[in-house]
Parts: structure tokens; sequence; C-alpha cells
């Protein structure tokens, strides 16, 4: 750096200090500030109690009758039903499972019978029209 940069830099500094300065005479004290939005807007504060009043209020309302239902329907024991057992039980999403062509999946296959038996569709002797 020149010494002409650095003379300009302390120049630029000292014109933001004394603009900082001119800013803090005219800035009132943050308790000033407050008492004067205070005084401004006195409701708010009875509001906020108000709200909060209602807010309790409600809350009480809403537990008494969460215990009142809870009580009412306790009543007498009734058995459950007894649970199904877990070798019962079936997944909802079971039927996504079953693919298209599983039968011809699920049989092992065997030497006497073909995997593509096209004997229930070919018609029998009988059916077959004289030609």
């Amino acid at each position: 750096m020149s010494q002409e940069e650095d003379r300009d830099d302390r120049d630029l500094a000292a014109a933001f200090s004394a603009l900082r300065r001119e800013e803090q005479k005219e800035i009132p004290p943050f308790a000033e500030v407050v008492r004067r939005g205070r005084a401004r807007f006195p409701q708010r504060e009875s509001s906020r109690r108000f709200h909060l009043r209602w807010a309790v209020a409600a809350g009480l309302i809403l537990a008494v009758l969460a215990a009142w239902l809870g009580l009412r329907t306790s009543g007498p024991n009734v058995p459950a039903a007894p649970a199904p057992s877990l070798a019962e039980w079936r997944s909802p999403t079971d039927f996504l499972l079953e693919t298209s062509g599983r039968e011809i999946l699920a049989d092992p296959a065997r030497l006497d019978r073909s995997l593509l038996d096209f004997s229930s569709t070919l018609p029998s002797p009988e059916r077959r029209s004289p030609s």
C-alpha cells in the first residue's frame, strides 16, 4: 500500500466516525423507545391476557371432556375377541404377489408332461367336424 492510499483510508474512517457520532446524538435511548411503544399500544397487554384466559379456559374444557369421555367409554369389561394366530394372518397386499403365469412356475416339470401342453386347447376327436 502506498502512503497516499493509507491516508485516504484514514480520511474515510474519520468521516464514518463523524457520521456515527452525529447519528448517535439523534437516536433516543432504548428505554424511551419501549416506553413510547407501550404508550401507543396499551391494549396489547390486556389483549394478551384476554387471549391467555381463553386459551386456559379452552384447555380446561378439553381436559374435562377427555376425562368424561374416557370414564364413559371404559364401562364394563367386555372380553376382546381372540387375536388371530400368526399363521392365519395375510398381508393386505398379498394379491400383488400373484403374477400372471404363476401356475406354470408353481408345478415342477415332469418328463411325461410339457410346459406347453396344448391338449386342452385342441378340439377333441369327438368335436371335430367332418371335413
